[in-house]
């Protein structure tokens, strides 16, 4: 018999997998039930809304990334390398952002476009990566970090937009390269 904890688990692992897949809005309750093996009826033991399930999701994008940044931390002490290590994660991910976009911004931009409630929640994990990332340029020194993450971040974001629409992996790879000799330099 499955533990309440696993149900959870696989009900959060379904909807992160779907949201990112196929949208937030085309994603229903039904949909999470059938790719968790969690019966309907009880989906609503634990979530009782999409939008406390969009809120988990977010939460759980948010310690993932967290996590990485404790790992990456503690194996790479310059911030340069840290930056390039973040990278190397984007490059590895290249198929899913090249089939699916961000899972992230992809869904900051859907719930923002809804006017869903939970877009702050979804907007607090692009917010902690953006504050990661300025950090990272700080302890380099750069007084212009907030603009350098910016221009990090755009390039990132939208290089993984256009290898979706136009669905060439190479776009991601093209600006990888680009962005590792660009942090390279600074």
């Amino acid at each position: 018999m499955a533990r309440s904890s696993d149900k959870r688990e696989r009900l959060l692992d379904a909807a992160r997998t779907l949201f990112h897949t196929q949208g937030f809005a085309q994603t229903t309750l039904a949909d999470i039930s059938a790719a968790s093996g969690v019966p309907l009826g009880n989906v609503y033991y634990y979530f009782k809304t999409k939008d406390e399930l969009v809120e988990a999701v977010a939460a759980d994008h948010e310690a993932q990334f967290q996590q990485f940044v404790e790992e990456l931390e503690a194996a790479e002490p310059s911030p340069k390398g840290r930056l390039l290590r973040y990278l190397a994660t984007i490059h590895e991910q290249r198929d899913s952002l090249k089939s699916h976009g961000c899972p992230v911004g992809t869904l900051c931009l859907e719930l923002a476009k809804a006017g869903a409630a939970t877009a702050e929640k979804a907007d607090a994990v692009l917010r902690l990566k953006f504050d990661w990332l300025e950090a990272q340029f700080r302890a380099m020194g750069r007084d212009d970090a907030s603009f350098l993450t910016e221009r990090l971040l755009a390039s990132l974001q939208g290089s993984a937009l256009l290898a979706n629409a136009l669905n060439d992996c190479d776009i991601i790879c093209r600006n990888l390269h680009w962005s590792r000799q660009w942090v390279e330099a600074l």
